[in-house]
């Protein structure tokens, strides 16, 4: 399905209105929500593989970072995997840390930890 990629004030943005549009109709148009599903996860695959080689190309990266909720999804971990390898892309992933919210705590605890080592050292 259709989504747009715009640059505004060097940010990348991906758009994916086009395909939100797209699958409400089929959804009221009472297409099987199975093959929606999987067609909306294609989508985003491939709608974040061209994202990431578009700011990879521009940043003169080789590689990208698979982190956040998302890619607790066994589907779209996996096919974002695959993607980014066949463009050309080191995939950088977690491995002994979840890619979710307990990193996010783990994160939170080095910080703190860090501050409390600085304001002791003082």
């Amino acid at each position: 399905m259709p989504y747009d990629i715009e640059k505004e004030n060097g940010v990348f943005i991906l758009d994916m209105s086009p395909a939100i549009r797209i699958l409400t109709e089929q959804i009221l148009a009472g297409k099987p929500v199975p093959d929606l599903a999987a067609l909306f996860h294609a989508t985003l695959i491939a709608a974040f593989a061209d994202l990431s080689r578009q700011i990879c190309a521009e940043e003169n990266l080789d590689r990208a970072a698979l982190s956040g909720g998302c890619f607790q999804n066994r589907i779209l971990y996996e096919g974002c995997v695959r993607s980014l390898e066949q463009v050309g892309l080191k995939v950088l992933r977690h491995r002994l840390v979840p890619n979710n919210d307990g990193c996010i705590a783990l994160g939170q605890a080095v910080v703190a930890g860090y501050r409390i080592k600085k304001e002791r050292s003082l």
